[in-house]
């Protein structure tokens, strides 16, 4: 019996993040995304990591104010399992987080 983890390949992450986007942009005027503070292609294990919530086009965007009474949901996944990204409502970072594992790390907002 096989259990199920998340993949590691760039490739498969760059196609769900396509695709969510593909998705997102059908039902709206505007993009919306969450870019990290840092342009490092990898955060490091224990180290903090700060997200900010951006809507614009063409990932040209204006800072999208974190509102907890307007947010489902604002997770991170790793191999490790599924976490609520803390943050304060109206201030910048939108979301803390700590990586807790190498590998793959997707965050999801749901408003």
């Amino acid at each position: 019996m096989s259990s199920w983890r998340l993949p590691r390949s760039p490739l498969v992450w760059g196609l769900v993040l396509a695709c969510m986007l593909g998705e997102a942009t059908r039902v709206g005027a505007h993009d919306f995304w969450i870019a990290p503070a840092t342009t490092s292609a990898e955060a490091r294990v224990g180290e903090r990591l700060d997200l900010a919530l951006e809507i614009g086009d063409g990932f040209r965007g204006d800072p999208f104010p974190r509102s907890d009474r307007h947010i489902t949901s604002f997770e991170a996944h790793d191999a490790l399992g599924v976490r609520r990204i803390p943050g304060m409502e109206g201030r910048t970072p939108d979301g803390i987080l700590k990586p807790r594992a190498a590998g793959a790390l997707l965050c999801a907002y749901v408003r």
